[in-house]
């Protein structure tokens, strides 16, 4: 995004404030990748126990991107939680271990975890029918949710203060929301018309995936398949979902699942399912009829090709990935081959075309990706757009290094979006101003960047700036009123009070009928530039009652 100057500088030292945004990655798989047929165990493996080498029937696991890809995982009848380092023999206990109880520094068959970007664990217990939330590094957890037959849980794509908890119950056959601290009223989001095989019913759910648009993925154990569910932003789910994976019977065919236990998604929407009874692990592109075996299908065993019950699944930054391996009581890491993945760049574009459409693509780096969707200055309206305004692009998998030339308010833009999805941003600018503001004021030891000069955003009418200005960046924002009645003009020392109406024939300025009342901004300017041109000593323009504008020649 250039500035109009042509200028690329160097890494120069005057830019540290601006250098390389970054956060933690997700994935991103292209529809071509594979997955080696051979799993590498990275935990576990040493048979059934309590020591921190062995698992005892792992459960969930899950990645995290911000602790360089430590596995966290569910040692379910250990009733403890585990962290494993990459690399590492041994695990580290990082909640429960203190024998199977109730007792709050306790666990009791603990199934699946949820992580927020603060490490805060929340943990779902089958015995002790609860939901506990546990602080990094903390020695023991707060019980949030009780008596709930508690199995899947996912955090929703808000931000930290907003986020919502979803918990699965496996036996009532619905999912709840929740604040994410446990407060506030039950709200059955899925699952309100009992048990059952329609599409307007759960049965046995287990775990879920909510995708950074809110949709969310249910595995369904009895129903031996995957459902989706939209609306999440809207005030009301829906009654009925969409059948994305299995749903034929349980069976072995690869239009069939034998077991659903757990879900996740790509960035390109396709769906990865541990097919627990048939020990393998599933994929389904988007759209598909049926799936094709990535990992497994070797015939129930030990071997580093088969598995032994798969219960649940994760992808670390590279797109390897991790297999809870139950029944070997074992974590297998299987290794991504992208070989023949493109690296198509499409990146989402904001378009400001009057009067035009224009086609853009919804999606990250890569080469899949839904279709092209039409782009029009009502854009606020189309819900894509306004959904990527509020929970960024998708997380990148293959991410890139990115220069952005002449920084701006759509350079700043881009910058927020592509650095939050992953990618490793670097904006460059010529002069000491960003963004055609007054002056940028730098405070270089402290790497703060803090805007000397007002910009007037019209958030009442733009709804889309609106999601940045107040939702995303939370930037203050002070009313700004471009002209009042009692304001007043001074003029070589005289004094005139006049009210909108009169403003542009007071000046002689010909504005139409319809204009007058819509352009107190230009009004104003093109006064002082009147002013300036009949070569005044002083203009002055202010409010009595708050702001206050001076200009001086």
């Amino acid at each position: 995004i250039a500035n109009g100057n042509g200028h690329f500088p160097p890494n120069e030292p005057r830019y540290p404030s601006l250098k390389t945004l970054k956060m933690s990655p997700d994935y991103e798989i292209c529809a071509t990748a594979k997955w080696s047929s051979t799993g590498k165990t990275v935990a576990g493996g040493n048979g059934p126990g309590a020591s921190l080498n062995q698992l005892n029937n792992p459960f969930g696991l899950l990645v995290d991107p911000n602790d360089d890809d430590a596995v966290i995982i569910v040692d379910h009848e250990n009733g403890r939680i585990m962290r494993w380092a990459q690399g590492e023999i041994n695990g580290q206990i990082i909640a429960g271990g203190n024998g199977i109880g109730n007792r709050s520094d306790q666990l009791a068959l603990p199934r699946y975890i949820a992580l927020d970007k603060k490490g805060t664990l929340f943990i779902t217990e089958y015995t002790n029918k609860r939901v506990s939330r546990w602080e990094k590094g903390a020695s023991s957890g707060d019980i949030i949710i009780s008596n709930i037959n508690a199995n899947g849980i996912a955090l929703g794509p808000e931000s930290d203060e907003k986020q919502s908890l979803f918990v699965g119950d496996w036996f009532s056959a619905y999912i709840l929301k929740f604040n994410k601290n446990g407060t506030g009223r039950r709200q059955i989001v899925v699952g309100s018309n009992g048990s059952g095989s329609s599409l307007e019913q759960l049965s046995t759910p287990y775990q879920m995936y909510i995708d950074p648009l809110g949709s969310i993925y249910i595995s369904e154990y009895l129903n031996h398949r995957v459902t989706k569910w939209n609306a999440y932003n809207s005030s009301d789910w829906e009654t009925k979902a969409a059948l994305v994976a299995g749903g034929n019977g349980n069976g072995s065919n690869l239009n069939q699942l034998d077991g659903t236990l757990a879900v996740t998604v790509d960035q390109s929407n396709n769906i990865y399912v541990a097919d627990y009874g048939n020990h393998r692990i599933m994929r389904w592109l988007k759209g598909a009829h049926v799936g094709a075996v990535i990992i497994g299908g070797h015939g129930q065993g030990n071997l580093s090709t088969q598995l032994n019950h798969p219960y649940d699944l994760a992808f670390d930054r590279q797109g390897n990935l991790f297999v809870s391996d139950f029944s070997n009581h074992r974590i297998q890491m299987f290794a991504v081959d992208k070989s023949s993945c493109s690296g198509v760049a499409s990146i989402l574009v904001f378009l400001c075309i009057a009067h035009k459409t224009e086609t853009v693509q919804l999606r990250g780096i890569g080469d899949e990706g839904p279709p092209p969707v039409p782009f029009h200055p009502d854009a606020m309206y189309i819900p894509q757009v306004m959904n990527t305004a509020k929970y960024g692009l998708h997380k990148c998998f293959d991410c890139q290094n990115i220069a952005i030339v002449g920084g701006g308010v759509s350079g700043l833009i881009n910058a927020i979006e592509l650095s939050t999805a992953g990618h490793r941003v670097t904006v460059y600018e010529a002069s000491d101003q960003l963004g055609g503001r007054i002056l940028t004021h730098r405070v270089s030891d402290k790497g703060y960047i803090t805007e000397l000069g007002a910009m007037r955003l019209p958030l009442n009418q733009h709804k889309l700036t609106n999601v940045y200005v107040n939702e995303r960046l939370k930037l203050k924002v002070t009313p700004f009123r471009g002209y009042e009645s009692n304001a007043l003009v001074y003029i070589n020392g005289r004094r005139h009070k006049f009210t909108e109406r009169i403003v542009p024939e007071l000046f002689g300025f010909n504005v139409y009928d319809n204009e007058i009342n819509k352009v107190r901004i230009f009004h104003s300017l093109l006064f002082t530039r009147n002013a300036y041109a009949g070569k005044c000593r002083k203009t002055e323009r202010f409010n009595q009652s708050s702001e206050l504008f001076v200009s001086r020649t």
